[in-house]
């Protein structure tokens, strides 16, 4: 391996990580276009999507151009070869199984809070407006903390065949 072969694990390292926080993002979009339209500005909507939009489109560049990123970022390094008995596809999985493992670590508190205020909300008798707008975000938040640690379970247990993917790219 060299330098610019190790830039692009890294870069599609980073484009793992830029996936994982869209997923929020999307899911809160997607909960003021759908369950409460007659709520939401369009300023709030327009923050969300460009929230969406600030994680996707450096993702979608790095995932597709990472080897032209990687060889601009390195076309000063010398190439020399870095010897390790890891190929990159072997490396990128390890990097692909981490970056998973992460996911799913951070996710858990966010999950136990939303679920607690979901407990907490359902619980309440006379539930006011303002509670019942904020008990159907923790319904969404719970469902997209779920998907996003299902999502990230998935990614762990494939990182090698997604590492071999990747390198074919």
């Amino acid at each position: 391996m060299n330098s610019k072969s190790l830039t692009v694990i890294a870069l599609r390292f980073l484009v793992i990580y830029l996936f994982f926080q869209i997923i929020p993002s999307v899911g809160f979009t997607l909960y003021s276009i759908v369950v409460e339209p007659e709520s939401r500005t369009f300023s709030i909507l327009g923050y969300q999507l460009a929230m969406v939009a600030l994680y996707l489109f450096p993702a979608i560049i790095l995932f597709f151009y990472s080897n032209s990123v990687a060889r601009k970022i390195t076309n000063d390094f010398p190439n020399e070869i870095i010897k390790s008995d890891l190929n990159s596809i072997n490396l990128l999985s390890i990097l692909i199984s981490a970056s998973a493992v992460f996911v799913i670590i951070s996710s858990i508190p966010g999950f136990i809070n939303q679920l607690y205020s979901l407990i907490t909300f359902y619980q309440t008798e006379l539930m006011l407006e303002a509670e019942k707008y904020r008990f159907n975000q923790s319904i969404i938040g719970v469902l997209g903390i779920t998907f996003e640690i299902v999502v990230a379970v998935i990614v762990f247990l494939k990182s090698k065949k997604l590492a071999a993917y990747w390198e074919k790219l």
